[in-house]
């Protein structure tokens, strides 16, 4: 529980309810969906529990206007790309120059963009040139 409230007391944290606009936004993912293959699963090879919450992700994420989701999972990135989220794999994320990277230890940099047409939020953590 320490842990809980420690990762929500961050300042580029922000923890928001599945609330009635995020609901609708995620019947409307189910509905392309079902529209789009005749299966709900959208041809997904995931438990249907793991597609459900996935798509509450991203339907938070839409109502909150994020622009951009950071993520390695394939369902999530497909969900994104049907409401029109940039999607980014945490390996493709560009490294910071190396005059302001931290030691391995430290708190990772964070960049947020806050602005009302896009909601951005990129977090590095590198090591220095020493420890490379």
């Amino acid at each position: 529980m320490e842990a809980l409230k420690e990762f929500q007391s961050k300042r580029f944290v922000e923890v928001v309810p599945f609330d009635l606009a995020a609901a609708y936004e995620c019947s409307l993912l189910d509905r392309a969906a079902i529209n789009g293959s005749k299966d709900r699963k959208d041809g997904v090879d995931e438990s249907w529990q793991k597609i459900k919450i996935d798509r509450q992700i991203v339907a938070t994420a839409k109502t909150k206007r994020c622009g951009l989701m950071v993520s390695q999972d394939v369902s999530v990135a497909a969900n994104c790309v049907r409401v029109n989220i940039d999607v980014m794999n945490i390996d493709d994320l560009p490294l910071p120059p190396p005059s302001s990277r931290l030691e391995p230890d430290s708190v990772a940099t964070t960049n947020v963009d806050k602005t009302p047409s896009r909601q951005v939020l990129t977090s590095y953590l590198t090591l220095t040139p020493k420890t490379i």
